[in-house]
């Protein structure tokens, strides 16, 4: 394979585009570069400072990698950035409604919290049946996403149907999540049952720390980005505010897997086991209940949850080592306000959580990342053990 080739340009609806093909892909076009300053007295934006470079100025010399070409000074470059062509725009800012605001407010919130439901769930029912609070759930959300930017990329560079990625995503979520859960809870999980909590904590803790490493052997260090879903469904506006169709689905995602589940629990023989299991586990062991079976399938369930939310999320954003962290705190803080083990206090919690967030976005973005973690006290300070925790039985 040639490293270098010559780049081919080629008109679309946005103007003219230079690609270049060489292990990667580079689409290059005309760009402009400016200054934005605000000017609070006329409350309006402006452009100011604006160079335009046409695409044969921002591509470089055949044979030479584009690395190389900025850390030597843009050698033998065709031609230099145009004069300043001054103010190009005024933006006049227009007055969003009490009304559009909390529409824009009540949406962003109800996306955040599907997000965190999806993320969430599965945390809080690992803790419900096993007692045990898993951090490594982060690393299986991010393992998900990981996965998930891996097979988009290679079923779009295969020329398949667009439509057959959003089967991709659970797949990758499904497969990846079951081998994780098991090789977790067989290899290590299951010597440690019988111990403190707190000893589960730190094990739990110690694979999330193998993990993070694992991933970084297998993916590198680089970010990954699964865009393609996310673009292919299109925009909806609702009330003057307009959203993408891909967020919006993460709302039906969210309520169709707590129904899923909710279903299973009180629906199902296995869920009957479960629920059985949560109440009494010494009791339900004396009944004849394979517990180890239990233990085994809610953990790989619980897995299979952190992973897709993972996978739902890799569209979204770039997936990029560390991912994990962010997301395991969010997710302590929704279980944790809404009651350990609790399904329902999940929902509540990432509700109460995502539009609080939308909320501090929207009219005071300084305190979004405090917001989160506010609630979070408030909550623990009349509540210790959360809104809905359920009642623990004391031996005597």
């Amino acid at each position: 394979m040639r490293k270098h080739a010559r780049a081919r340009p080629f008109r679309t609806p946005s103007g003219l585009i230079s690609m270049a093909i060489s292990q990667g892909h580079q689409a290059i076009q005309d760009t402009a570069y400016g200054q934005y300053s605000y000017d609070a007295e006329n409350d309006r934006g402006t452009l100011i400072n604006v160079r335009t470079y046409a695409a044969r100025c921002v591509n470089p010399p055949e044979g030479m990698a584009s690395l190389d070409w900025i850390e030597q000074g843009f050698p033998g470059a065709e031609c230099a950035p145009s004069k300043p062509i001054g103010i190009v725009s005024n933006l006049d800012t227009r007055e969003v409604s009490p009304f559009t605001k909390l529409v824009a407010i009540v949406i962003d919130g109800l996306v955040y919290s599907a997000w965190l439901f999806i993320v969430s769930i599965g945390l809080t029912l690992k803790y419900g049946v096993m007692r045990v609070l898993n951090v490594a759930h982060g690393s299986l959300y991010a393992i998900g996403a990981y996965a998930a930017a891996t097979l988009v990329g290679v079923y779009f560079a295969t020329g398949n149907p667009p439509a057959g990625v959003y089967l991709l995503l659970p797949t990758a979520a499904i497969g990846w999540g079951i081998v994780c859960g098991l090789l977790i809870e067989r290899g290590i999980l299951r010597l440690m049952y019988g111990r403190d909590e707190v000893v589960l904590v730190l094990v739990t803790y110690a694979v999330f720390l193998v993990l993070e490493d694992v991933m970084k052997l297998l993916w590198g260090v680089d970010p990954y980005f699964a865009y393609q879903p996310y673009g292919l469904l299109g925009n909806v506006e609702l009330i003057g505010v307009g959203y993408a169709v891909y967020e919006l689905g993460l709302v039906a995602v969210a309520l169709i897997s707590g129904t899923a589940i909710w279903w299973c629990l009180n629906r199902t023989h296995m869920g009957k086991l479960l629920v059985a299991v949560i109440n009494d586990r010494e009791m339900a062991a004396a009944s004849g209940i394979n517990v180890t079976l239990i233990f085994t399938v809610t953990f790989v369930l619980g897995a299979v949850l952190g992973a897709l939310g993972g996978a739902l999320t890799a569209p979204t954003t770039s997936v990029v080592p560390g991912m994990g962290v962010e997301v395991i705190v969010l997710a302590f803080a929704v279980i944790v306000i809404g009651g350990l083990g609790s399904i329902g206090g999940a929902m509540i919690g990432a509700l109460i959580v995502g539009l609080c967030r939308a909320a501090a976005v929207h009219m005071l973005p300084e305190v979004e990342l405090f917001v989160i973690y506010a609630v979070m006290s408030l909550v623990l300070v009349f509540r210790p053990h959360g809104l809905f925790a359920s009642p623990e039985a004391r031996k005597i």
